[in-house]
């Protein structure tokens, strides 16, 4: 829709538009075009554009563990010309109110480990992984990447919901329980890697589990080593010594 049209329309809306408050989240759309700028959007008279810092709603762990991806995601955009105020993506920088949240875990082994271990973790967590949205109140993991055969073996080890999804799928969206399984790349081809995961891993309002096999994708490896180690809870010793094999040096 051409930009004249489309300010005609949201001027209708309320012919006091002075009052109108527009919100939107770029970072969300499924597909922007090269020219997008979120201040030409409608071409509303009276522009006044207030950009929110940081995040609201991911825990200061999570934060602090992606922070080196999210900057090198930023770093590659600036040098492709993008204006600063139009990247994608911030360093996320949780606000005073966020929780501090537990450090992203890591699970390592075979697939049948694997799921026992994140069940016992959705045992642990299970009163947070609660959406207040769903009627029945069932705690609920959701699997990025798209991992079908990871979700059936957790949910037969845990016994409740477990959902999995594709990158493309999850934008936009939010769950208390988000689990990043490093064993597949679907979606990687239609967008950046780093842009993929990074997604991925922001949908998370509570927990965060890293689901790390044995030989990932060099794609996955590249994001795993822009990770804070310091920021990592390893849940086993397995765990530990597949990461220091996958990203190369010894772990703490």
């Amino acid at each position: 829709m051409p930009e004249r049209i489309r300010g005609a329309v949201v001027l209708k809306v309320d012919e006091n538009s002075r009052r109108m408050l527009l919100t939107g989240d770029p970072t969300q759309a499924i597909k922007l075009g090269s020219t997008f700028r979120i201040e030409r959007v409608g071409l509303i008279p009276w522009p006044r554009s207030l950009k929110l810092q940081g995040s609201y709603r991911m825990p200061k762990r999570i934060c602090e563990c992606i922070a080196p991806l999210a900057e090198s995601i930023s770093l590659r955009q600036k040098t492709r010309g993008a204006r600063s105020r139009d990247l994608d993506t911030d360093t996320p920088i949780a606000r005073r109110d966020a929780v501090i949240g537990c450090r992203p875990i890591v699970v390592a082994g075979t697939l049948v480990a694997v799921a026992a271990s994140i069940a016992t973790i959705a045992r642990l967590f299970e009163p947070m992984l609660i959406d207040p949205a769903r009627v029945d109140n069932a705690p609920e993991l959701l699997i990025l990447d798209r991992d079908p055969q990871l979700a059936l073996k957790i949910h037969e080890a845990w016994g409740k919901r477990v959902t999995t999804l594709n990158i493309r799928e999850a934008k936009g969206l939010e769950r208390a329980g988000i689990v990043w399984s490093t064993r597949r790349g679907d979606a990687w081809a239609d967008e950046a890697v780093e842009e993929a995961i990074y997604t991925s891993m922001t949908r998370s309002t509570g927990l965060l589990v890293i689901a790390l096999a044995a030989n990932p994708p060099e794609e996955a490896k590249g994001v795993l080593r822009k990770l804070r180690r310091d920021r990592l809870l390893f849940w086993d010793e397995t765990a530990a010594k597949t990461f220091a094999q996958v990203v190369g040096g010894a772990q703490d």
